[in-house]
């Protein structure tokens, strides 16, 4: 698209957050990138194939200010076609986010019932999915060998990863091996279904590939990894989940996702949010800690939210928790 185009979204994305809460005082960043691509691939066992596409991605950064205290925080989104890009959405839940940052409050360690706003559970899902990858289970590095066809979690859980995705950014029609593109169910109703594969994973592991080979460039070794990986939406709107017990915790930004350990589960994750109570805000918190394992997390998924959404080739919806433990600060 024209570049005075791209200009032009990112100027009404700075003026549409200024409209929507007059405490937006600042966008930091507003950009629109649009690339363009071609594969093209031949090895040794005659397979060969090409395909080109597009990719749109957003980004903006908002400033809030009001009473002394300032709040900042970003949002992003992706698409395959512009069209599909919702950059509205966007700046909706950037505003969202930032605004209830403001005015932080004191927070005693308690065990209470969490909800992960969307984006927050989408990023968790995004650093333990080596879990789910074929290279992980041959070398040993995943808490999941052995456990396949065993329940790992609430019976609220789909969690799949689609390379025919529509409009998915990993969706392609063949992955670095020449392998189909596929859709395939991680966990479904709580079960664990099995790893995703490269050629090689699956033959080491007497298993068919799953059309997840990757490589970063033709200087690379493929490998397994994850293609449009995401989390199937359920019933409840964000305000249900928040209203789902008298007393729970809105997880709006988490940080330290680089320290989680896929090996045993365990995370200890700096977070803040909004404390609510029977259904109302009660205050903001920030810089506190949320800790667990993440197949204690998920054992422990009350209901999932209807308010599904993609971040790069990630998604979720919002979760609610039944306990996590939050270290006061």
């Amino acid at each position: 698209i024209p570049l005075e185009e791209k200009i032009d979204i990112s100027i009404k994305m700075e003026k549409y957050a200024k409209e929507l809460d007059n405490r937006i005082k600042g966008v930091r960043k507003a950009t629109l990138t649009e690339v363009e691509f071609e594969v093209w691939s031949k090895n040794s066992y005659g397979i060969e194939f090409e395909y080109n596409g597009t990719s749109f991605s957003s980004m903006i950064a908002t400033l809030a200010t009001d009473k002394g205290d300032s709040a900042i925080s970003w949002e992003y989104r992706s698409a395959r076609r512009l069209k599909n890009l919702d950059w509205k959405s966007m700046v909706k839940d950037a505003v969202f986010k930032t605004v209830n940052l403001l005015y932080p409050s004191p927070f005693e360690t308690k065990s209470i019932p969490v909800v992960f706003f969307r984006e927050s559970f989408a990023m968790l899902l995004e650093a333990f999915s080596p879990i789910f990858l074929g290279d992980y289970y041959i070398k040993g590095k995943t808490l999941l060998k052995n456990k396949k066809g065993q329940k790992i979690a609430s019976s609220k859980i789909n969690l799949l990863d689609d390379g025919t995705l529509d409009d998915g950014l990993m969706t392609f029609p063949y992955d670095a091996e020449g392998i189909p593109g596929q859709k395939k169910f991680l966990i479904k109703d709580g079960v664990f279904k099995g790893f995703l594969h490269s050629l090689y994973t699956a033959i080491k592991s007497g298993e068919k590939p799953t059309g997840n080979s990757v490589r970063g460039s033709y200087k690379e070794l493929p490998s397994s990894g994850i293609t449009n990986f995401y989390l199937k939406a359920g019933k409840l709107s964000l305000e249900e989940l928040i209203s789902y017990y008298d007393e729970v915790f809105l997880v709006l930004e988490v940080k330290g996702l680089h320290t989680v350990d896929t090996i045993s589960g365990d995370f200890s994750l700096g977070c803040s949010g909004v404390l609510y109570r029977k259904g109302k805000r009660e205050k903001t918190v920030r810089g506190i800690t949320v800790a667990g394992n993440i197949l204690e997390l998920l054992s422990s998924v009350e209901e999932i939210g209807n308010d599904m959404c993609f971040y790069g080739n990630v998604g979720s919806p919002s979760v609610l928790v039944k306990k996590l433990t939050l270290g006061g600060g």
